[in-house]
């Protein structure tokens, strides 16, 4: 994927607990951009809908349609589109127009889970469970996009961003170096950016 001349926006993809929602904060900070982020907008409804929490957010998830999806990603596209924006959502490289700087973040299965055991968002959960869970989503996340964009569709696909960033090797300070260095670049640089080792 050719690097832009000059990047007005930039939207982050990721895997389950991959930081691909640290590193948007982290960027909005850096650059005062507001963040649009699909999975807030579905963790909103869904405390609204269970607000006892009487099903899991991934149970929730799963049962939001393909219609639901669609129209989310569209209503995040559009305030990317417009510029100065950070987006925070799965299927990022299907909608944003070429000024949009596109991040995949991802870490090995292990880490990920390691990293959601540390911070409790699975209580009573072990390690095992919550790899599984999150196996488990980000096929089904694989499965939606496959489902909205058709059969070749995968969100995770590296040559659908300008830049590709291992979670597992490098601290966020160091992510949001990479990022900076590329965004602020008015001239065009090299074809992709791969700060990531094989997973898979």
């Amino acid at each position: 994927m050719p690097i832009c001349m000059s990047f007005e926006s930039i939207v982050i993809a990721g895997t389950p607990c991959s930081g691909k929602s640290t590193l948007a904060r982290e960027l909005s900070l850096a650059y005062g951009f507001p963040i649009y982020s699909i999975g807030q907008l579905f963790r909103e409804r869904w405390k609204r809908d269970y607000p006892t929490g009487e099903i899991s957010f991934e149970e929730y998830w799963k049962r939001t349609s393909q219609e639901d999806n669609v129209r989310a990603d569209e209503e995040i596209f559009a305030k990317i589109k417009a510029g100065g924006a950070i987006g925070d959502f799965r299927y990022s490289f299907r909608y944003s127009p070429d000024t949009t700087l596109k991040i995949l973040v991802d870490a090995d299965l292990n880490e990920r889970a390691l990293r959601a055991l540390k911070s409790g968002r699975y209580p009573e959960k072990d390690f095992a469970e919550i790899a599984k869970i999150l196996k488990e989503r980000e096929m089904q996340e694989v499965k939606t996009g496959q489902q909205m964009y058709g059969p070749n569709y995968d969100y995770r696909n590296p040559l659908g961003h300008h830049v590709v960033l291992n979670s597992g090797i490098l601290s966020v300070s160091e992510e949001i170096e990479i990022v900076k260095s590329i965004f602020e670049k008015k001239k065009k640089a090299p074809k992709r950016h791969h700060f990531f080792n094989q997973l898979r």
